[in-house]
């Protein structure tokens, strides 16, 4: 053996060895991942639990639609009672009319209110002449006059 000499106080150097080669790997197929049994039921809780609002969610949101949809048709329905009552009283309306329209109803208004009185013998005029003329004239300048 040599002896190495070295001076007092002096720092000896760590000494390296060199790890020794690693056997090839082996394979392992029995290996398995253990889990946590705490945290599965955690997060099985939690899913349930988020699950369950959800669905809770969705059952609010379905009610609160047929609510809506069922106030809606409570308005249709009051309203086409309400147009039924209309077209009612719109065809009374138009009753009346036509019966005053009438002409015995306005004949007997005009004796009634105005005091006029039927004649008992009707006489027709004819113009002649410039009369005539004036009156086709005055005829054609004059816009058409209709009933309803």
């Amino acid at each position: 053996m040599s002896a190495v000499i070295r001076p007092r106080g002096a720092a000896v150097a760590p000494v390296r060895r060199l790890a020794p080669a690693s056997p090839a790997p082996q394979r392992r197929t029995s290996l398995t991942v253990v889990t946590d049994r705490r945290s599965a039921r955690r997060r099985a809780g939690l899913l349930a639990s988020v699950s369950l609002v959800i669905a809770f969610g969705l059952l609010f949101a379905i009610v609160a639609v047929q609510a809506v949809i069922a106030q809606g048709q409570q308005r249709l329905d009051a309203l086409q009672r309400q147009v039924t009552v209309e077209r009612q009283a719109n065809q009374r309306l138009r009753l009346v009319v036509a019966e005053l329209e009438s002409p015995r109803t306005v004949a007997a208004a005009a004796q009634r209110r105005l005091g006029m009185v039927r004649p008992e013998e009707v006489t027709y005029l004819t113009p002649s002449g410039d009369a005539a003329i004036e009156a086709r004239l005055a005829a054609q300048a004059a816009p058409a006059v209709t009933g309803r």
